[in-house]
């Protein structure tokens, strides 16, 4: 073979790699804004269902993988709660009292920002105190996510408002925490 023709076929062998190569995405780029953001919902909401599952077992322990270290969560009763210490000590006297489940949680919003998740949406408990007297509280929330060095998402900052309660009984749902 004639060394002009090698020189044209591996320039056209080269030619054709740096195509195929340019048109090449990784698989970070071949993912859609929409497949992201599904995948990014699904991610939070796998972060929704342990919280649940560990809220409804009284797993504290469990609970508080859910949180960052430094926290806030400002509950419908009052006070301001400042990192997980304080949100665990929160939780052992909840569960000392009381028992609870979510019956009902709906996210109404999302919005992702890039390490941040906020999610607004609405939350219902049935709480029972150790005395037999029932709250079912629904409340509003805002949620905000961080993402987290293992590319998971944990529960950052948590401001809760009572839209309406219900009550079975005289008992006032600012007395069961």
């Amino acid at each position: 073979m004639k060394p002009k023709i090698m020189k044209i076929r591996i320039s056209l062998i080269c030619l054709s790699c740096l195509y195929l190569l340019s048109t090449c995405k990784s698989q970070e780029e071949s993912i859609s804004p929409l497949e992201k953001f599904k995948e990014i919902q699904n991610q939070i909401g796998q972060t929704w269902i342990d919280y649940v599952t560990y809220f409804e077992r009284r797993e504290i322990d469990s609970i508080m993988i859910c949180f960052t270290e430094k926290c806030v969560i400002m509950p419908d009763f009052g006070f301001t709660i400042n990192g997980k210490e304080e949100l665990k000590e929160m939780f052992v006297e909840f569960f000392e009292n009381n028992t609870a489940a979510i019956t009902d949680h709906v996210t109404t919003e999302l919005m992702v920002h890039r390490d941040d998740i906020f999610e607004v949406g609405e939350l219902e408990q049935l709480i029972v105190s150790n005395d037999g007297d029932t709250v079912e509280a629904r409340s509003r929330y805002i949620l905000l996510f961080q993402r987290q060095d293992d590319k998971g998402w944990k529960i950052h900052r948590w401001f809760i408002q009572p839209e309406k309660k219900r009550f079975n009984s005289e008992l006032d749902i600012f007395n069961l925490v």
